[in-house]
């Protein structure tokens, strides 16, 4: 019912998005922006996928929010877990170098 209310449709066929992306896409912590972008990137005939929608936060730092993060990560300080916030937060930041979920992912794996 979520997804129908959301996308004010009843028959999405006509899409291409996988069924687990439009739950996700549905659910009201994701974006009005996010949903506006699956769904023209749908009508103009790219797939959709559950792992493209992943990311549902936009994150805008203030510059000494950046700096604080950015000691945190130079330092080496403060537990793995924190500096791996740290690095996310820094590489997910609409002011800045903005990455893509995948893109994150990747770099951190090393």
């Amino acid at each position: 019912m979520q997804v129908v209310t959301q996308f004010k449709c009843t028959n999405l066929v006509h899409l291409n998005i996988v069924v687990p992306a439009l739950y996700l896409l549905s659910e009201p912590s994701t974006s009005k922006q996010a949903r506006s972008k699956a769904l023209r990137l749908a009508k103009e005939g790219e797939n959709i996928t559950h792992t493209m929608e992943r990311q549902r936060y936009i994150v805008r730092l203030s510059g000494e929010e950046r700096q604080e993060l950015e000691v945190i990560v130079k330092k080496g300080k403060g537990g793995a877990h924190n500096i791996r916030n740290a690095q996310i937060l820094l590489h997910s930041d609409e002011n800045g170098e903005r990455l893509t979920v995948e893109a994150i992912a990747k770099l951190l794996q090393r």
